[in-house]
């Protein structure tokens, strides 16, 4: 499954809860808006095969940003929020982005980081406005909600922490198939979980790392449901279990 299937999973079902806030985003609305970002993209000329990054925290509207690439066949690129300027900007001028969303909360170091990686050229903000970039909910409202045209999955393209030099990225060729195609983690999450359109992932780390975004997506692409902690904290997980009736058999 994919957003695209929201009509199947269900439009008002939950695709992700915000474990703190309670903040949600439906099926409906992924579909919707992550339609919206790849008709952008498109229109800023973006192809398969194309780079686009994201440098935001655990925000509500991070998976319509990744789904938005991997169902428009581009590579999508999930920076560490915690790195410096420069090593963002590294990261964006290594991955050729040709797109760069952000947020209100990293928008400073989003400003400085472009500063070398002058090739991005599709700057949008969620959240607040900033001299050289979109507000990005003005930027997608224009845009058509239907699928575009041939979709074909994207990949994400995660780098390495640095710690033997630069990062690096780990590039992996697009497989040609449809979104809708369970792959990978999706299907072992199925095969060795169990996993459905049941399955509640509670996510207690950085969205940006590999694990993380992996396994989200994964239960996503069930049709299950993700739940995201703003951050970690021990007793704040133990009481989500709880709230949210996540039993051992669904937390994966």
């Amino acid at each position: 499954m994919y957003p695209g299937d929201a009509a199947s999973i269900g439009a008002d079902k939950p695709a992700v809860v915000m474990a703190g806030s309670g903040d949600t985003v439906t099926w409906g609305e992924l579909d919707f808006r992550s339609n919206q970002l790849a008709h952008l993209w498109r229109a800023q000329g973006l192809r398969t095969g194309d780079h686009v990054a994201l440098l935001m925290e655990n925000h509500p509207r991070f998976f319509e940003v990744a789904w938005a690439a991997v169902r428009s066949g581009l590579y999508v690129t999930a920076i560490n929020s915690h790195l410096t300027a420069p090593e963002v900007g590294y990261i964006l001028d290594n991955c050729e982005a040709c797109s760069l969303v952000t947020t209100a909360a990293k928008l400073d170091i989003a400003i400085s980081a472009l500063r070398y990686a002058p090739r991005v050229e599709t700057r949008l903000v969620i959240d607040a406005t900033a001299t050289g970039f979109d507000a990005y909910e003005g930027a997608i409202s224009a845009q058509s909600s239907t699928p575009v045209d041939g979709e074909t999955a994207g990949a994400a393209m995660l780098y390495s922490s640095g710690t033997t030099g630069q990062p690096k990225g780990i590039f992996r060729p697009l497989t040609g198939q449809h979104p809708h195609e369970e792959a990978g983690v999706a299907l072992s999450l199925r095969n060795g979980y169990q996993g459905d359109e049941n399955t509640r992932y509670l996510s207690p780390a950085p969205l940006y790392h590999s694990a993380p975004m992996g396994f989200s997506m994964a239960t996503q692409a069930l049709g299950g449901t993700v739940y995201v902690m703003e951050r970690f904290d021990a007793s704040d997980a133990l009481d989500c279990i709880e709230r949210f009736r996540i039993t051992h058999s669904q937390w994966v």
